[in-house]
């Protein structure tokens, strides 16, 4: 542990005396136990990628317009990262949510977004899991293992969903033959964008060629966020 990662420390600890903020708190807990992690989790609470996901909330929340709660049910987030859209979504009393999969090939991931969501992970509400997205079997449940109350055991736990989300279709090869696996009556909540660096080698250049990647049979909402080092495109609705 460094002196600017215990600095760190007690400055987040003071800020969440002060506001008893518990997304600092957890942010804290993750780089305090693990350091590793702390420029990739700088990455992810970057300004654009959290007016990103605040964008995607608030959009969604309106598909609840006219009633009490939008029922997401058990939710895919696909490239889930560090897990702060889960943790967001979670927070948001506008969403119904039965329980999260966060789905990311990156191993170093799992251990981040599984102290972050630390409160939903007893009788399994959320689950990091390791695994690249291409892999996943819609026609099957996932299956692995979960706290069970007494904190002392792991239990198996399956899920099915009803939400897909996946937040950063830029970054994803084949990305025609991944959509095609989507079943038919899942909510479909996708962004991609603009941005030209190697690593994004499925980028668009427009909402209509995100469109035209993207088709849906029901859309809820299309729109564009305009940020400074790109836009980011959104689409909402049932493919």
């Amino acid at each position: 542990m460094s002196v600017d990662d215990e600095k760190f420390n007690r400055i987040a600890k003071g800020f969440y005396e002060l506001t008893k903020n518990e997304f600092i708190d957890s942010v804290r807990r993750v780089i305090y136990n693990n350091p590793n992690t702390a420029n990739g989790f700088a990455d992810a609470l970057s300004i654009g990628q959290i007016k990103s996901k605040k964008w995607l909330i608030e959009e969604l929340a309106k598909c609840a317009e006219f009633e009490q709660q939008l029922d997401l049910g058990s939710i895919y987030i696909l490239c889930g990262w560090y897990g702060t859209l889960a943790y967001l979504m979670r927070m948001n009393p506008k969403f119904h949510i039965e329980n999260i999969v966060s789905i990311d090939k990156d191993p170093s991931c799992e251990y981040v977004a599984e102290r972050l969501n630390l409160d939903w992970i007893e009788d399994w509400r959320f689950k990091a899991i390791t695994m690249n997205i291409h892999d996943i079997n819609y026609k099957d449940t996932f299956r692995f293992p979960a706290y069970s109350k007494d904190k002392e055991k792991r239990v198996g736990h399956k899920s099915d969903c009803d939400t897909i989300i996946n937040t950063s279709c830029e970054h994803i090869e084949e990305f025609n033959k991944l959509y095609e696996k989507f079943p038919k009556g899942k909510l479909l909540v996708l962004q991609s964008n603009n941005f030209d660096i190697p690593e994004h080698v499925n980028r668009v250049d427009s909402l209509a060629e995100f469109e035209e990647q993207t088709p849906m049979s029901k859309v809820y909402y299309s729109g564009e966020l305009h940020l400074d080092l790109y836009t980011r495109f959104m689409r909402i609705g049932f493919k």
